[in-house]
């Protein structure tokens, strides 16, 4: 079926607004201090499902699985956020309309964080 060139599928715009919304929480979790945070691409030897930032702050380590307004985690990242908990890990669920100053609080105090899985 044939499209006009300025109409694209819904999923686009939500790929569009999670891809955005990582650039900004990179690009504020790399000013804090102690803190590395890369985006994870599964590629062809990655896992589905994988949470969209891996982050380690002062020891601890975040799995971040990013999210446009509105939309919710499916079944397989769920699972992984779990996998990722009983390996010790604090996954987060972070959406578009969330407070990014108060993730950053969560993830500068550290091992007192609570899972939100």
């Amino acid at each position: 079926m044939l499209r006009p060139e300025n109409k694209r599928p819904a999923f686009d715009r939500y790929k569009m607004l999670e891809k955005n919304l990582q650039r900004k929480v990179l690009k504020r979790l790399k000013r804090v201090r102690h803190c590395k945070a890369i985006n994870f691409f599964p590629g062809t030897n990655g896992e589905r499902g994988t949470p969209d930032v891996l982050c380690c702050c002062r020891g601890q380590f975040f799995v971040i699985e990013l999210k446009a307004e509105g939309k919710q985690p499916n079944r397989l990242q769920v699972q992984r956020l779990r996998e990722w908990k009983n390996a010790g890990a604090v996954p987060l669920v972070f959406t578009e309309g969330d407070d990014l100053e108060a993730l950053i609080r969560l993830i500068e105090l550290g091992s007192s964080v609570r899972s939100t899985v």
